[in-house]
């Protein structure tokens, strides 16, 4: 058997057709079409445990976490127990199933994945079960018109005085401005940023900032979190004499990656922040703004004159996968939207009639 389709990257809806070719009759009492949408994650790591002795031993374990979204089932052909023929020859039929519209989309990572797949198994009378399997890719969109949050400005400041010895100097002052919160992958953003230094410590550079954070969650053994930083982007602008000011009207672009909506997944999370950072010279802290922003796929409308050539909504790349030279790749799993019940095929089999 061979599952098969021709719209690999559409939206919501899980679609394909199931293709055998036969070179004899086949026989069986029924073919099953089952979807399933799943997020698992697993990573070695410390585990401290208390023995029977009131000692603490630790040992490395393997911590994982699951989570199922969709999972569907139904006959194809057959099920009501007669056996049934298809003829030898090429055969096509077409399957589907309207998915949820809040599923996250399909991801691969480092210590996880959420995957969707679609299983088509022939029952045969007096032999194995046979199985054919494919995987699609759901694109959910996640519009930041629906965000409150993606629609809030920016607007923070921090400051702080240098102490030396008897002598303690004026402020420095950081001051980080935005129209909004939420942009979408290619987006230029404008940024306002003010260094006001009334110290008498210089500012080296001012840098700034954008980096994902990928937290990986596990309930086995025990409950536990895992934490990855990437950084998107960074840039330095110049810096501040003591006792004086900047300004800067900074754009920034957000890099263009395939943004995957992960809202409701709950085992693999992902958020994004925007740091300013004032680096001092000599053995003072920096001066540091942080401020959640929330990355989506559909740019907030109000703001639409702050953009440049935005792409198209993203969509995951299918995995590669080592193929042997000359040896065309399997036909993709795709996704259609249809109707709320699976289409059940015009059926090209004939039950049996039993032989005595």
């Amino acid at each position: 058997m061979v599952v098969t389709d021709c719209a690999p990257f559409n939206l919501l809806s899980g679609s394909g057709t199931l293709a055998p070719l036969l070179i004899n009759p086949l026989y069986f009492t029924a073919i099953t079409i089952e979807f399933l949408g799943e997020a698992k994650n697993q990573w070695l790591g410390a585990h401290t445990e208390r023995m029977p002795n009131g000692e603490n031993k630790t040992h490395n374990v393997n911590f994982m976490g699951s989570e199922e979204y969709y999972k569907f089932k139904y006959n194809l052909l057959g099920g009501g127990g007669a056996e049934m023929e298809i003829p030898q020859g090429s055969h096509v039929y077409p399957f589907t199933s309207t998915l949820p519209p809040s599923l996250p989309s399909s991801f691969d990572g480092e210590h996880g994945y959420v995957r969707y797949k679609v299983t088509a198994t022939l029952d045969r009378p007096w032999k194995f079960d046979e199985h054919a399997e494919g995987v699609f890719y759901v694109v959910t969109l996640y519009d930041l018109n629906t965000d409150m949050k993606a629609k809030e400005t920016i607007h923070q400041e921090v400051s702080k005085n240098f102490c030396c010895l008897w002598c303690q100097s004026g402020p420095l002052q950081l001051i980080l401005a935005a129209p909004f919160s939420g942009f979408v992958p290619g987006q230029t953003v404008p940024l306002s940023i003010d260094v006001e230094n009334g110290s008498n410590v210089a500012v080296d550079k001012v840098t700034v900032e954008l980096t994902k954070y990928m937290t990986w969650k596990a309930t086995e053994p025990t409950s536990s979190e895992k934490q990855d930083k990437l950084d998107l982007v960074t840039e330095e602008l110049g810096g501040v004499v003591v006792n004086s000011s900047k300004h800067w009207n900074h754009q920034l672009v957000v890099p263009v990656f395939p943004y995957v909506n992960l809202t409701n997944c709950h085992i693999i999370q992902q958020e994004f922040k925007l740091s300013v950072t004032a680096k001092v010279s000599g053995p003072h802290k920096d001066l540091v703004i942080k401020v959640p922003i929330v990355l989506g796929s559909v740019p907030i409308a109000e703001h639409s004159s702050v953009q440049s050539s935005l792409p198209a909504p993203t969509q995951p790349l299918a995995p590669q996968q080592n193929q042997m030279q000359n040896q065309a790749p399997p036909p993709p799993i795709g996704l259609n939207v249809n109707n709320l019940y699976p289409s059940i095929p015009a059926i090209d089999a004939s039950p049996v009639s039993p032989t005595y």
